[in-house]
């Protein structure tokens, strides 16, 4: 529920992403959502009407958080929405049963106040640099399965999206 937006409809979403895009303010606007199902391994209809609505609005970026999970991502009209990235650095579980997570990159050209999106990686992650507690200091993964299951994560998450991601790059494409 948001209080500027009390029927729900968007907009409220709509008219402050129209206004930051107009203004000038911003050469990229971030839409980020709390929300979905804790846990869930797939995105919410909620998330999904969040998304449709900032991406038509304007929205460069979407990310949703609050499942705690890796979740998959769409790339909608050349802009990425993600449902969920894990958890990055959370202090309620001291040791959660996934520990896995990601981090997203993003690379933007500005160019006569137009920005397209010019490719992403994945940079997949434990939560903590150790395996029998969190002590909050997120750990890139090298080479092997660990890092493999966060990509296969990924794509079987994502499988049912309607804009399937069939590839998450490690590495920028020149």
């Amino acid at each position: 529920y948001n209080p500027q937006d009390p029927n729900g409809n968007g907009a409220y979403l709509r008219q402050q992403i129209t206004e930051i895009k107009q203004s000038g303010q911003a050469d990229a606007v971030i839409a980020i959502l709390h929300g979905g199902q804790e846990y869930g391994r797939h995105r919410t209809k909620p998330q999904t009407i969040f998304t449709k609505m900032a991406i038509s609005a304007g929205a460069d970026l979407v990310i949703c958080h609050h499942a705690h999970v890796v979740m998959g991502m769409d790339v909608i009209n050349n802009r990425s929405a993600f449902y969920s990235l894990g958890n990055f650095c959370f202090a309620g579980n001291s040791k959660p049963s996934d520990m896995s997570s990601f981090m997203f990159q993003t690379r933007w050209r500005i160019r006569d106040d137009e920005i397209t999106n010019e490719g992403f990686r994945i940079i997949p992650i434990r939560i903590s640099s150790r395996t029998d507690r969190n002590d909050f200091t997120p750990t890139v993964f090298g080479d092997g399965a660990a890092r493999d299951a966060v990509l296969t994560t990924l794509k079987n998450n994502g499988k049912s999206l309607e804009y399937v991601v069939s590839e998450y790059p490690l590495e920028w494409k020149e």
